[in-house]
């Protein structure tokens, strides 16, 4: 058995100063995209296994397998919530950059999960949502899927019309940010706004202005991300956003073939400018939320 798996793009994230539990209130506008695939087998072993398929040479980034990999928590998290799952092991196909802010990990733990649920036995349930927010904040959405509306901690998810009818392209820096690290220098920076972005897509226009609020903080942590995004806005001639905390980097455009194009009119400079690139190309706004399929 097999999953799709989608990644996001944070359209715009709004973070809060940080509760009395520590944790920063986002409202988030996600989109997913097409992410990885997973498959999970049952397995004869003592405890749950991951291992990786078919790895793109572009991706140099070391995957860690063992027990912190979110596939794994995610299982052991719906074990913990009642569910009978037996144990299994899980085979990925890792395609999307690690510490990019693309969700990659997150959308790998949503398919885990649903999954899982599949494998489960007995009639009782815990609810997946739950148990997703309990992972980590972007992973309700991602098995929901679609254009999306994220609030609290991530476990307020509100399906939104889908908005589609454009392309992003999409640059990752060689480098990647510390989630932690960010927020924690968000904090120390006394919670800063993100830049507003106006211009976009006329299905994003009930959304704008749209920003991310962990950009000023990423690039103080990485000023090398504030040099690629000046860059890249040049380059490009229009607006570039942060997804999630770094370090992918985005813009707008009306198709697929217009975001094709600009990615070869750049590739140059850009690689001129970060010879340890990790992704330069496009992503479309994907419907789907995790999709089961057959082997």
């Amino acid at each position: 058995m097999k999953a799709h798996a989608p990644a996001k793009v944070n359209l715009s994230l709004r973070v809060f100063p940080p509760r009395a539990d520590r944790y920063h209130p986002l409202d988030s506008i996600v989109q997913a995209v097409p992410g990885e695939v997973l498959w999970a087998d049952p397995s004869d072993a003592d405890t749950d296994t991951l291992s990786l398929v078919d790895q793109p040479s572009h991706l140099r980034d070391p995957v860690d397998t063992g027990p912190m990999n979110l596939v794994l928590r995610a299982v052991r998290a719906l074990r913990d919530a009642g569910a009978d799952v037996p144990t299994l092991h899980f085979r990925l196909r890792k395609t999307v950059p690690v510490a990019a802010g693309l969700g990659g990990g997150s959308g790998d733990a949503a398919a885990a999960l649903v999954l899982a649920a599949a494998h489960a036995r007995g009639a009782t349930f815990p609810d997946l949502g739950v148990v997703a927010a309990s992972i980590g904040s972007d992973i309700p959405a991602l098995i929901q899927g679609g254009t999306i509306r994220m609030e609290g901690r991530g476990e307020t998810v509100t399906p939104l019309p889908f908005a589609g009818g454009y392309a992003m392209l999409v640059w990752v820096p060689g480098f990647g940010l510390s989630t932690p690290a960010v927020y924690r220098r968000f904090d120390e920076m006394g919670f800063p706004r993100g830049p507003m972005v106006e211009d976009v897509p006329e299905s994003l226009a009930p959304y704008a202005p749209l920003c991310n609020d962990l950009t000023p903080a990423a690039e103080s942590l990485e000023p090398r991300l504030a040099e690629h995004r000046r860059v890249l806005g040049r380059l490009l001639e229009r607006p570039v956003l942060m997804s999630g905390s770094g370090t992918s980097l985005f813009s707008f455009f009306d198709s697929t073939e217009e975001a094709k194009s600009a990615a070869r009119a750049v590739a140059g400079d850009l690689s001129r400018l970060d010879p340890g690139l990790r992704m330069l190309g496009f992503l479309v706004p994907s419907p789907h939320g995790v999709t089961i399929a057959g082997d």
